[in-house]
């Protein structure tokens, strides 16, 4: 048996930046999602497709979280675009750990898997279940802050430029300085409370990484009734955030006016999913965001290590 992992994408941040006590993200998780297939095997070989090296990482510490003494084969599938700020390099990571933990059958909480993928590069929130504020360079805090608004869709557009997270954060830090109490009183529930926040957000960013498709988004965002615009705080894609999909396709219509092409995504959080298929299934049975998250119970004599 294999186990598949499936991670929700990303249209870029809700928030990010640097506040009083240090980084601070909340990603905006989409129904677009990164699978990897992991078989665990006796013999002691470790193999990545294609051979990543952060999803190689990942596997590693993996292994010494379950106490594996066997090998690892690894799929990635690759669905997610790399280097534009939707979350590839996270659902690698995150998809890596979830399946191995539980095809060893060892269980992990939302916090252990943040504090594993951290050991690998600055993260997203996606893989965890709701809207999520964390510490996404050490992990040092991580507060649900509450559901996806009902109905929530981005209409999304990429500027086309790739961006390295790594090189990013090396050069321009983990992110804008953002108010103290920016957390304080936000309806997460509320599209016209999430779009404020990621549009002021994505405005502060803008000295920080300029997005291309800013300034479009914004006067589509205005001209709709738009709950606001995010961005990608280390990549390229931009987003219109829209109360219902009807909007979305207000906004669709709006980009194609300008010769750009736009694609509407449904946001949901439904965190990191794990299956057991078999070896190698016909295909990867779809992932359905209302399907809860499949993480086994530790397995009796497996000890648990902490994270470093």
């Amino acid at each position: 048996m294999s186990v598949v992992a499936f991670v929700p994408g990303t249209c870029g941040e809700l928030l990010q930046g640097v506040d009083a006590r240090g980084p601070l993200l909340v990603s905006l998780p989409i129904d677009l999602y990164g699978t990897v297939r992991v078989t665990l095997i006796e013999e002691s070989v470790v193999s990545v497709v294609p051979a990543l090296p952060k999803a190689m990482a990942a596997v590693q510490l993996a292994m010494e979280r379950c106490r594996w003494r066997g090998g690892v084969r690894v799929e990635l599938g690759g669905e997610l675009p790399h280097s534009r700020g939707m979350g590839s390099s996270t659902a690698d990571v995150a998809g890596v750990i979830a399946a191995v933990c539980a095809a060893a059958g060892v269980a992990l909480s939302e916090r252990d898997l943040l504090g594993l993928m951290l050991q690998v590069e600055p993260s997203d929130s996606s893989p965890l279940r709701g809207l999520w504020a964390v510490d996404h360079v050490r992990g040092t805090r991580a507060v649900r802050v509450g559901a996806v608004p009902a109905g929530m869709h981005v209409a999304m557009v990429d500027g086309g430029v790739a961006v390295d997270t790594v090189d990013v954060h090396r050069c321009y830090g983990a992110g804008p300085r953002i108010p103290d109490d920016v957390l304080a009183g936000v309806r997460w529930d509320s599209v016209a409370e999430v779009g404020r926040v990621a549009t002021e957000s994505a405005q502060r960013n803008q000295v920080r990484l300029p997005s291309a498709m800013f300034g479009t988004a914004c006067g589509i965002a205005e001209r709709i009734g738009a709950g606001g615009v995010c961005v990608a705080h280390s990549g390229s894609v931009c987003g219109v955030i829209c109360e219902g999909r009807g909007q979305a396709e207000r906004a669709f219509v709006e980009f194609a006016r300008q010769q750009v092409r736009a694609r509407i995504f449904r946001a949901v959080a439904p965190g990191v999913r794990t299956f057991r298929t078999p070896a190698s299934p016909a295909r990867i049975p779809p992932a359905r965001p209302d399907e809860p998250i499949a993480l086994p119970e530790a397995r009796p004599g497996v000890g648990r290590l902490v994270p470093r």
